[in-house]
This record gives C-alpha cells, sequence and structure tokens, in this order.
C-alpha cells in the first residue's frame, strides 16, 4: 500500500514540477542570470528542492496539528501574495534587461550580481522555491498534503510520501533547467534568439501574476490542470527539441 502511495507522490510530484509558473521562475532566472553559465543548468533542482522540502514541513505540521494551524492563519493571507511580486519582478527586470539589450551591465532578480557568488545563488533558489510553497490553492499540492495527511500519527511514512513529492519535482524541474541552460549555451552568441526567449518569459512572468491576482482578489480565473500539464509539456518538448536540433541534427547538416 505505502508503494503506491509513493508511487503516486513521486508522479504527483513531476507533474507539479512542470507548473507553468514553476517552469517561468526557473527559466527567467536562468536567464538573467550572470554567473558561470554552467551552474545554471542546477536552478531547477535547487528551486525543487526547496519548494519539495517546503510541502513536506507544512505536510507533517498538518499531520501534528491539523488543518486549522493553517486554516486559522492570516498569515496565510500576505505569504501568498509572494510568489506573484517574484513573478512580476521577472516580468519587470526582464523588460528592462530587453529595452537595455545589455548581458554585463544590469540588475537581476533577487539582487543577482554580476560577479554572484556560486554558493549564494543556490540559497537564493532554494528560497525561492519555498515561497512558492506557500500558495494553497494549487491542486497538486492540495493532494500532497492530503496525502501526507492520510498517514496521521505515522510521521514516518508521511515524511516519505513528502520525500518522493520533492523527488519528483526534482526531476522533472532539473530537466528543464538542463535544457534550457544547454539551448542558452549552443546560442549563446545569438541576441535575437535570446531576445525572443527573454520575451516568451516575460509575458508568461506578467500572465501569471495577474492571474493569481485575480484569484487573490476573488474574481477565481485559474487555468485547468489539463492546461497547466499540457503547457508544462509543451515547454518541455520544445526545450528538447531545440537542444537535439542543435546538438545532433544541425552539426550533420553541416557535414
Amino acid at each position: 500500500m505505502i508503494a503506491s502511495t509513493l508511487s503516486f507522490a513521486l508522479l504527483l510530484g513531476m507533474k507539479h514540477g512542470i507548473n507553468p509558473d514553476h517552469l517561468t521562475i526557473i527559466n527567467g532566472i536562468s536567464l538573467n542570470q550572470e554567473n558561470s553559465i554552467k551552474t545554471r543548468k542546477w536552478n531547477g533542482l535547487y528551486f525543487s528542492l526547496g519548494h519539495g522540502l517546503a510541502v513536506t514541513m507544512i505536510g507533517l505540521l498538518w499531520v501534528k496539528f491539523s488543518s486549522k494551524i493553517l486554516e486559522n492563519s492570516n498569515l496565510l493571507n500576505y505569504t501568498e501574495w509572494l510568489p506573484i511580486i517574484i513573478l512580476l519582478f521577472t516580468g519587470i527586470f526582464g523588460i528592462k534587461n530587453l529595452i537595455q539589450n545589455k548581458n554585463h551591465e544590469h540588475k537581476h532578480i533577487l539582487n543577482y550580481k554580476v560577479d554572484l557568488n556560486t554558493k549564494t545563488a543556490p540559497l537564493q533558489l532554494f528560497v525561492t522555491g519555498l515561497v512558492f510553497a506557500l500558495v494553497f490553492d494549487t491542486t497538486t499540492q492540495i493532494t500532497a498534503w492530503g496525502l501526507i495527511e492520510g498517514q496521521s500519527n505515522q510521521y514516518a511514512k508521511a515524511l516519505y510520501i513528502g520525500l518522493a513529492f520533492t523527488l519528483g519535482m526534482i526531476l522533472t524541474d532539473t530537466l528543464n533547467s538542463f535544457l534550457f541552460v544547454k539551448i542558452l549555451m549552443l546560442n549563446r552568441t545569438k541576441m535575437n534568439f535570446k531576445n525572443i526567449l527573454a520575451i516568451l518569459i516575460i509575458i508568461s512572468s506578467l500572465l501569471f501574476a495577474l492571474l493569481q491576482t485575480m484569484n487573490k482578489l476573488g474574481m477565481e480565473f485559474e487555468l485547468s490542470d489539463t492546461s497547466k500539464l499540457i503547457f508544462g509539456i509543451t515547454t518541455l518538448a520544445i526545450t528538447l527539441s531545440i537542444t537535439v536540433y542543435y546538438s545532433f541534427i544541425k552539426p550533420r547538416i553541416k557535414l
């Protein structure tokens, strides 16, 4: 029974990892960073690790104190604005960087600097992922908490479920960042291509920030789970296709 539950939690984490706002923020930060481009391929790992562990810890608190600790907390009314703010800053700084059209002379989201210490970047991505776990209306996240809560008074099993969910997120988000950074490395001299990526990320960031703001204001306008899944799979498929083309197909055409 626990094996099937862990497998479901793993698949649930993989599905949650390709949520549109996750891919947008990971790719947006990867595009805007100025530290070594090879280190950016781990951005998905750092983000999903922070996000998944936060979901796990909240789930364990849910088991310990019941859902009342969440339902009665006015703090949630404020914490759920944090991901919206990060998405807005991603879009705004993306616009600023696009207008300036410079690679090494602009500010970045979350105070990234030109000579960013690689020890600081993982922590900032980890914290960003943690902040995104504070949105409590995500279906897959709530389902994960339901699985964890189902192991009431069995904290070891509840922990395993949370870790399986985290591992699923790590698999998809790390794959995404590996592919995206590979594209940046293959096309690092082609500014037009980079600008296209920047425009897509800007649009996605501002759009998802707007949708989440509408939900917070009670307008109830949210993408369906199917739409989110299609968006995520399409994004991964496109990045994989571009990587395969530039890595294997195009070199052979030249030969």
